[in-house]
């Protein structure tokens, strides 16, 4: 499914459980590696997309500066 919004694909992938694959959030980010493949996919976007990333982490801000 495309172009939906971080919450539409969090609903959706919940009926896919235990399934592999890529993250496409992930991808998006300049450190994202496109190759990666998570077993859970469903499980990693829960543990790692429940907020959007832009109010946690500053993407144009170098990881040295980050802390």
């Amino acid at each position: 499914m495309a172009n939906l919004d971080r919450a539409s694909l969090l609903q959706h992938m919940s009926s896919h459980k235990r399934m592999a694959g890529i993250c496409p959030i992930c991808v998006t980010y300049p450190h994202g590696d496109p190759n990666y493949v998570s077993r859970d996919l469903n499980g990693h976007m829960i543990m790692r997309h429940q907020f959007e990333m832009g109010e946690v982490i500053e993407n144009d801000t170098s990881e040295e500066a980050m802390f």
